[in-house]
């Protein structure tokens, strides 16, 4: 099992019925230039520091006009490598998520929110889009990543999800 830890940035636009597309920020993976990257698509770094993400937050609004706030927010990421790993993450957590990884990149799932935004595997939503509600059945998340794997071809997990706006 794999853990990631640390700080992150929670950017926010809005979307139309009232909801918001949310993207994560982390650490930037490439030397030079700006502070803060792609959580997903660079490699899962956070940031060593709730100053470092507050300041990226600062930096994103300013630079990126899609984005009208964000956040940082403390990050707690279990990573399950097979199912009977995954069935121990829900006995300690009831926030599970599907990570599906394609070509270095990660996508999370979680909850079907209901609603006309476009749904994947089994009906699941990205969480960027579904306000990062994750599922609270275990058998879900399961059934997720095994439809995730079959459809895409493509890694999935069931990881353990806790983040904590700061």
């Amino acid at each position: 099992m794999r853990e990631i830890k640390g700080y992150v940035c929670i950017a926010s636009a809005p979307l139309r019925e009232n909801r918001r597309f949310e993207y994560l920020y982390g650490r930037n993976s490439l030397a030079g230039g700006r502070s803060y990257g792609s959580f997903l698509d660079g490699g899962l770094l956070t940031f060593g520091s709730c100053n470092e993400a507050e300041k990226a937050a600062r930096d994103i609004v300013l630079m990126v006009p899609e984005f009208n706030r964000a956040q940082a927010a403390h990050l707690q990421m279990k990573i399950a490598d097979t199912e009977e790993e995954a069935e121990r993450l829900f006995k300690k957590s009831r926030n599970l998520a599907v990570m599906v990884v394609m070509d270095h990149s990660h996508k999370l799932y979680g909850e079907n929110i209901g609603g006309n935004l476009m749904t994947t595997f089994s009906g699941a939503y990205d969480l960027s889009l579904n306000g990062f509600r994750p599922f609270t059945s275990y058998g879900r998340a399961v059934d997720v990543a095994r439809d995730a794997r079959r459809q895409s071809e493509c890694p999935a997990y069931v990881v353990s999800l806790q983040m904590r706006r700061v």
